[in-house]
């Protein structure tokens, strides 16, 4: 149920296949209705690429249980794709989301960097949105620190669970024995 971390890593423990299955039939259901319209506006390549947006971000959240790093660089490119087409829609929750199972089930490293390109597109899409640039900005960066910090929870709550079973079947060997 561990997977092996980095250089003096702890390994992270996979996110439970019921909450996978959960997530990834919500990612789904909470687009269908932006895929919908953005197909229906598909006209021009702003329009086109709102739909690039809306398929990386569901594809995303659809794999972020099952394959992190994978929904993190679907993430990572669904932010140029929303920058271009003016319209974050989804993105934000989406993100927060993905982040958040990143933080709770990849190394360090890897934690490390979606947070530093996170922070980048915080501040990008505070720039691309000069009008409201500061709000989307400060909630931005909240939302960013809530995900890291509830993935961390996730992560130390799974990290013990799975050190308990560990411990209970040791104890099993050594009383076999």
């Amino acid at each position: 149920m561990l997977k092996g971390g980095a250089a003096g890593d702890l390994s992270a423990a996979r996110i439970p296949r019921a909450v996978s299955v959960a997530v990834s039939c919500l990612a789904v259901i909470f687009v269908f209705d932006d895929f919908v319209r953005a197909l229906d506006e598909a006209h021009d390549l702003t329009s086109v690429l709102d739909v690039a947006r809306v398929v990386l971000c569901a594809t995303a959240m659809a794999l972020s249980c099952w394959f992190p790093r994978v929904s993190a660089v679907l993430i990572w490119l669904a932010i140029p794709a929303a920058l271009a087409a003016h319209n974050i829609g989804s993105l934000i929750i989406l993100g927060v989301v993905v982040c958040t199972v990143i933080t709770a089930t990849t190394t360090v490293l890897f934690l490390c960097i979606n947070a530093g390109v996170m922070l980048v597109a915080v501040i990008a899409l505070a720039t691309g949105w000069s009008a409201i640039g500061s709000v989307v900005f400060w909630a931005g960066a909240f939302l960013l620190a809530v995900s890291i910090a509830l993935g961390l929870v996730i992560r130390a709550l799974m990290r013990g669970s799975a050190e308990r079973r560990r411990q209970e079947e040791t104890i099993r060997q050594v009383r076999e024995q």
